[in-house]
């Protein structure tokens, strides 16, 4: 078989072994499931290297019957130039996007020392999420927006006056509406960066929702709310309630289940708070602050990079 046909064929040979190999030595050396090594490291690529195969037969070819200069060489130079741009144009959007990240983990690493309180708190919201998320049957590409989103959810409280921030003591009505308006300073401060951050405005933005309507900032209800923000919603609420406050000492795990129980078909998603019980239950790391803040010093926090 030659010509196009061939090419391409060739190509997915090789991409497959060559893939598969890898995929192998990843599940057997770090027990990554091919399925998540692939999704990834290789999914956005597969259809890429397939569709660019036939540019090196065309080059060939054109190296042969030169007919664009006259000049073999020159004309592989000129059919490879665009591929070449957009290679580079491709790694520069790669850095953009890791350079917003870092950006952004460090404007949430701040604002956390801002507040001793609040240390690891997204990380741990985070974690929270992405086992929730799973237990609800989200897909990775879903569980992925779902823990960048809950990593920068309270972003918005970089805005808040220290004084209402680290106040340690109740709210007065004019410094209570100041701290509502985080998640919609938040999505103003993530706007510019959303193209390389996914679709994580609705999590940012909807965050302190209730499912019975009585949440702030539009006041949606039920699931007008982004189902993935109904998640952070819960877990949000666990890790607040767990943390030790200026003014009141945090609640016992058991404790804050029990107001998740309760709060179910009120302030969070019966379904969402279902699941948020079944994986408690399973004694994850996250269920108490103490034990993830000493696993975190010496592993990775589930749900960051």
């Amino acid at each position: 078989m030659g010509g196009l046909p061939g090419a391409l064929l060739g190509a997915g040979v090789y991409f497959a072994l060559n893939t598969g190999a890898v995929l192998l030595l990843t599940w057997l050396l770090k027990d990554l499931p091919p399925k998540e090594a692939w999704r990834r490291n290789y999914a956005p690529y597969g259809i890429t290297y397939l569709l660019t195969s036939p540019v090196a037969l065309l080059a060939v070819r054109l190296y042969e019957a030169p007919v664009l200069t006259g000049f073999g060489p020159l004309d592989v130079a000129v059919l490879l130039l665009p591929v070449v741009y957009l290679r580079y144009m491709w790694l520069l959007r790669r850095r953009v996007e890791e350079a917003t990240l870092s950006m952004l983990r460090g404007m949430v690493r701040s604002l956390e020392a801002r507040d001793p309180y609040t240390a690891l708190h997204s990380e741990r919201v985070a974690a929270i999420a992405q086992d929730v998320g799973r237990a609800l049957g989200l897909k990775e590409a879903e569980l992925d927006t779902l823990v960048l989103g809950a990593r920068l959810h309270d972003i918005g409280k970089v805005g808040v006056r220290d004084e209402v921030l680290l106040k340690p003591g109740k709210l007065t009505p004019a410094e209570w509406e100041e701290m509502r308006l985080h998640p919609e300073l938040g999505l103003r401060i993530l706007h510019p960066m959303l193209p390389y951050l996914g679709s994580i405005e609705g999590i940012v933005l909807h965050h302190h929702e209730r499912w019975d309507g009585a949440g702030y900032p539009k006041g949606l209800k039920g699931e007008e709310i982004p189902l993935l923000a109904r998640i952070v919603a819960v877990a949000d609420a666990y890790e607040a309630m767990t943390s030790d406050r200026p003014y009141r000492k945090g609640l016992s795990p058991e404790e804050a289940a029990g107001v998740i129980r309760k709060g179910a078909g009120k302030q969070f998603d019966p379904e969402v708070a279902r699941a948020f019980l079944e994986v408690w239950a399973r004694n994850p790391a996250w269920r108490e602050k103490g034990k993830f803040a000493r696993a975190s010093v010496t592993e990775k926090v589930p749900g960051t990079s």
